[in-house]
């Protein structure tokens, strides 16, 4: 998801969960494609090292769970607190509070 409008289509009724460190909002769609856009802003911290870390986390886990997946935009907002947490923690944290949340609502 690259384009302003799919964004703001997610943002303008959208499916909310927010865990300890990741806010996650879901639009359903008519398709079978799984979509995911990643919302990490230099307020969540101002080394591009740590904001590129929690955008690979976010992809890796939603290659992992895109077919469970189909037909949902995802946008995945992380939290300040994100940037000093553990990478297996964070993975447990998205799956089980975020993205499956999400979707399972």
């Amino acid at each position: 998801m690259l384009a302003a409008a799919d964004f703001a289509a997610v943002f303008a009724s959208p499916v909310r969960q927010q865990s300890a460190w990741f806010r996650v909002q879901a639009l359903r769609r008519g398709d079978d494609n799984a979509r995911i856009g990643l919302a990490v802003s230099r307020k969540v911290s101002t080394r591009a090292v740590a904001r590129n870390r929690l955008r690979r986390l976010a992809r890796e886990l939603f290659r992992l769970q895109r077919a469970s997946l189909a037909g949902w935009d995802l946008v995945v907002m992380a939290k300040p607190a994100a940037v000093v947490a553990e990478a297996p923690a964070l993975r447990a944290d998205l799956h089980s509070d975020g993205i499956d949340r999400v979707v399972l609502a």
